[in-house]
């Protein structure tokens, strides 16, 4: 076997192991939170809204068993795009970035009942970066 064939095989394997991910997350075998931000918020603020209490009752992300949270960015009912996240890796930098003093919070939704979390969407990757937590494939 080749080189480039060894390394296609190894990159395969790879790559399904992913799939199987994606499929479990797609089929309802993983748990899944999904959320959806409005055209005429996320693209105005550049932020995705996290909720993590409502009523003063933890609520949303600190709420959730789900394995991943799906956030969904939305156009006139259709779906634009959307990010998956561990629920772990999510928790994780909520907290990093509670301990660092840069949670952005406020009171939105009916009522303003809701506390919620801004996340930039241009620092989502971040999300990714600092992590303790592996996960299983």
């Amino acid at each position: 076997m080749s080189k480039a064939n060894k390394k296609f095989d190894l990159d395969l394997a790879f790559g399904n192991q992913f799939e199987s991910i994606i499929e479990n997350i797609l089929s309802g075998k993983s748990k899944i939170e999904v959320k959806a931000e409005k055209w005429g918020l996320w693209n105005k603020t550049g932020n995705i809204a996290v909720e993590i209490k409502y009523k003063n009752e933890k609520s949303g992300i600190e709420a959730s068993e789900s394995d991943y949270w799906v956030h969904c960015l939305t156009k006139d009912k259709k779906l634009m795009g959307a990010f998956i996240f561990s629920i772990d890796l999510l928790k994780q930098y909520l907290k990093k970035l509670k301990e660092q003093n840069k949670l952005r919070t406020l009171y939105a939704g009916d009522g303003r009942r809701s506390l919620i979390v801004l996340i930039p969407i241009k620092n989502l990757h971040e999300i990714m970066l600092p992590t303790e937590v592996v996960l299983e494939v």
